[in-house]
């Protein structure tokens, strides 16, 4: 984003630049995202420039936001509110992995691994097999990825990274295909996994090149996942007391959550707005969520996160949980969360339409009500009619007509099959001439 105490759009200066995607509204994510404090004078207007370039995922969007400090209005409905943070994790933790191994690899040759599983969370699919897609003996990290992608995303319901190793004939790590006598592919798993993702495997080859493989079951075995409840500690507002919320399930989602924080504390109804990390509800290594009191005008107290207590957390060891402060309620501030429209004009070439109602400043619908005025050039002298039936002829007389005409009417008639010339204008009346007095 870029600014200029003026103005004067030709020499702005880059104020902020962010190169992530974060979500709508969450300002505080990187500490990148918030530009430098500024002395600003009132009654003056500052250019603002964003350049939004949109790249992967979801979050098209781009939004400018505006802290003012110093209100003269203590605890204003626009203060600044609170953001917190409350998170469970686990330290040590393992994931499936899945290694291939490629021994004396050939050129333009392939390979295909079947892998023989036991189903995928809370199934018991005792021999199911899945085939994974045939990759070229000198395979690319992709490659790798699809030998066993669907089995972790189709079987298990996760997705996985996977990278390549290649070494030569000395045992020395190269890039060089060409110099690799062993490729080894790493698959790992990016979710916790209840029981391995493959017990056995068979390879279908048009190589011969030595291909093993080492599925979930031969390496080290996965944490396991988190199961159970936790609970949230909400504050009363105004009253010191703190009250736990009803059980909420590990991948209850966001809207879940809410409602258990509102049937302890109606104070937040629609004042509180929770996030999930990412959005990833269904995330089963960690769960962070985060607080935004948008809505709500004044400091919350501190929240927790604990374990429940009819179904406690279990799963990875070493299970932990956190509660911070991301963003304090400041009284003395103003934050508008983006930037009204009303508090913005773009910069135009044309002259723009202002209206004000009740002494008030109306906004415009769009960014752009500009006008052009155009100054009348032609002139009506005189007009006649043949009649006041439909079918009758109305003859216009003047100067400087247009070459065409989109609508004439005459007595809420439409006037239709015009003839126009740049002195005369002559049309036929569609309808009959209602009483009246009437100009064309």
């Amino acid at each position: 984003m870029f600014s200029d105490s003026n103005m004067d759009s030709s020499a702005p200066v880059e104020i902020v630049r962010v190169e992530e995607a974060v979500p709508a509204g969450m300002w505080w994510k990187e500490p990148e995202q918030q530009s430098a404090w500024f002395s600003l004078t009132a009654g003056n207007h500052y250019y603002i420039e964003l350049h939004h370039t949109n790249g992967w995922g979801s979050d098209d969007h781009a939004q400018v936001h505006l802290e003012i400090s110093g209100s003269p209005v203590s605890e204003h409905n626009q203060a600044r509110k609170e953001v917190q943070q409350l998170s469970i994790t686990a330290s040590g933790l393992v994931f499936d992995t899945t290694t291939i191994t490629i021994e004396n690899p050939d050129d333009d040759q392939a390979f295909q691994v079947k892998f023989t599983h036991d189903g995928g969370p809370g199934d018991d699919e005792e021999g199911g097999i899945y085939k994974g897609e045939w990759i070229s003996t000198k395979p690319t990290a992709s490659d790798c990825k699809n030998a066993a992608k669907g089995l972790y995303d189709d079987i298990h319901k996760t997705g996985v990274t996977a990278t390549v190793e290649l070494t030569d004939a000395a045992g020395a790590t190269t890039t060089d295909y060409a110099l690799a006598t062993k490729i080894v592919c790493t698959i790992v798993a990016n979710e916790l996994m209840d029981h391995a993702s493959a017990r056995a495997y068979t390879i279908t080859s048009s190589s011969t090149a030595t291909i093993t493989v080492m599925t979930g079951a031969d390496n080290t075995a996965s944490s396991l996942p988190f199961t159970g409840n936790y609970i949230i500690n909400v504050p009363l507002p105004d009253s010191g007391v703190t009250v736990p919320t009803g059980e909420i399930d590990f991948y209850a989602n966001a809207k879940t959550i809410e409602g258990k924080i509102w049937e302890v504390s109606p104070d937040f109804r629609y004042k509180l707005y929770v996030t999930l990390q990412d959005d990833w509800w269904w995330t089963n290594h960690e769960r962070t969520l985060t607080l935004n009191f948008a809505g709500y005008p004044g400091n919350p107290g501190q929240w927790e996160i604990v374990t429940g207590s009819d179904e406690e957390l279990e799963g990875p060891t070493s299970i932990s949980f956190s509660s911070s402060t991301l963003v304090s309620y400041d009284a003395s501030s103003l934050y508008y969360s983006p930037i009204p429209f009303d508090m913005i004009k773009t910069q135009h070439t044309n002259p723009q339409i202002v209206m004000v109602a009740d002494n008030m400043p109306v906004a415009c619908r769009t960014v752009d009500c500009d006008f052009v005025y155009v100054a009348e050039a032609s002139e009506i002298a005189s007009f006649s009619v043949s009649g006041n039936t439909a079918g009758s002829t109305l003859t216009i007389n003047g100067a400087d007509f247009p070459d065409s005409v989109k609508h004439i009417f005459f007595g809420n008639s439409p006037c239709s099959d015009e003839t126009v010339t740049a002195t005369q204008i002559t049309c036929t009346l569609e309808n009959d001439i209602q009483a009246g007095d009437w100009l064309p």
